[in-house]
């Protein structure tokens, strides 16, 4: 009977006026002579200070577990141990006022009335622009002008517009990573147009649109969101008019974030070589590194290094993007240390309309985005922060003609496997062979 009257007392510190509660109460000794524990869960509203007011205004919600423990000693008593374990429990705060959300499962002349105008976040997930749509472009331009950040998805399907110059306002985009940003299917699509996005913390796909023939997404950056558990975002572009090219700052803004996967790309950059980059950019000129200017930090065009390139080398050591490709051939290297910073390779063709003035962005459809062959002294190769290689092309990185050290060496290729954590057996490849044939 003791031990109930030891639950009782504890129960007392239920009183919202007692003092604050001790994680390891008293130890009290009892003598009887057997052991258990008993525990109490319980739920107590406790001022996170001794309250000198009778009417506490600051207070915490707390979940309290008491546990009882009853063991027998030598000297057959029993001593009885109580903990009190606060568990505090915060709610996943509203991302929008209630006033500020949209639940509907595609806007429409029937809903349009409560889509939240005025809002600057909106909550809709998704927001759907589809074939069922029967808005104007004014209307719904006047709708979303106010809206500059949307949680959820944004779904254009199917739909009758040329532009989403309807969302020119639009800031970002946060579907918890999981979500999608997809404009798909749409038969009049000309050009996505979103000038003002700068974040989509979503799956990016655009795909299936015959008329796209440029994205006019010049600041947006897949970011992975900050409250998703789920880290990485992806990029897939497939499926659009075969005129459709990407900038190179839109490419360079795709490949900022390392938690981005990059899948299938437009097969042109665009003709335009002027971005807003506050890097040093650089244009490989003449296929010579005698000309290249030193301190850049991406090179726009395909970069070749060959006999007698050995001395000039140094200047790729800042260099982190290569939009186009990379190749060493036939020189006197015995490693390729100066390449330490390269993070991506994308080999893409430069577009059709500056194929004939600009040599240096020519790309077949079969070419490498990294080829290395005929270094009869290459012993060492690393690139120890290459994030990224993409090409047209199945075989994305070849090794061949070189050393035999290097050719006899699996940890070549395992290396780069690991660097750039991808599945792929056929990147790299050394004389024809993948890293599981060593």
């Amino acid at each position: 009977m003791t031990w109930f009257v030891l639950l009782i007392i504890l129960g007392s510190v239920r009183s919202q006026f007692a003092p604050p509660i001790d994680p390891v109460a008293e130890v009290t000794t009892i003598s009887t002579g057997v052991e258990f524990t008993i525990t109490i869960p319980y739920s107590t509203t406790i001022s996170p200070t001794p309250p000198t007011d009778p009417l506490p205004t600051n207070t915490v919600k707390t979940t309290v577990v008491t546990t009882v423990t009853h063991s027998e000693t030598t000297e057959n008593s029993t001593t009885y141990s109580s903990s009190m374990s606060p568990v505090l429990t915060t709610p996943k705060p509203l991302r929008c006022e209630t006033n500020c959300t949209f639940q509907a499962a595609y806007i429409e002349s029937a809903n349009l009335k409560k889509f939240p105008k005025n809002c600057t976040t909106v909550c809709a997930d998704p927001l759907s622009i589809q074939h069922e749509t029967d808005l104007t472009e004014k209307q719904l331009t006047n709708a979303f002008k106010n809206m500059k950040h949307l949680i959820g998805s944004l779904l254009v399907t199917r739909s009758k517009f040329s532009s989403g110059k309807f969302l020119a306002n639009l800031e970002s985009v946060d579907c918890d990573n999981i979500g999608q940003f997809k404009w798909s299917l749409n038969e009049n699509l000309t050009e996505i147009g979103l000038t003002s996005l700068k974040s989509v913390s979503c799956q990016v796909e655009i795909t299936s649109n015959p008329e796209l023939a440029k994205l006019n997404l010049p600041n947006m950056m897949p970011t992975p969101s900050q409250t998703a558990d789920h880290l990485r975002t992806g990029v897939e572009i497939n499926g659009n008019s075969p005129e459709l090219c990407i900038t190179e700052q839109e490419m360079s803004n795709f490949l900022s974030n390392e938690n981005n996967d990059i899948g299938t790309m437009p097969q042109f950059y665009c003709s335009a070589l002027n971005t807003n980059d506050t890097i040093k950019s650089c244009v490989f000129e003449n296929s010579t590194l005698a000309t290249l200017e030193t301190g850049c930090v991406k090179l726009k065009g395909n970069v070749l290094i060959s006999e007698n390139d050995e001395e000039h080398t140094y200047k790729l050591e800042s260099v982190k993007d290569i939009l186009g490709s990379l190749t060493i051939d036939g020189t006197n290297l015995t490693d390729i240390d100066f390449l330490d910073s390269l993070e991506n390779v994308v080999a893409l063709k430069g577009g059709k309309k500056n194929l004939e003035e600009n040599e240096q962005l020519k790309i077949t459809e079969n070419q490498s985005a990294i080829l290395i062959q005929y270094n009869p002294n290459l012993a060492n190769v690393t690139f120890p922060n290459l994030k990224r290689a993409i090409a047209k092309s199945d075989q994305v990185i070849i090794f061949q003609n070189n050393s035999q050290e290097l050719l006899m060496n699996p940890s070549v290729c395992w290396n780069i496997r690991n660097v750039l954590n991808t599945s792929n057996a056929g990147i790299p490849t050394i004389d024809g062979q993948d890293c599981g044939e060593y």
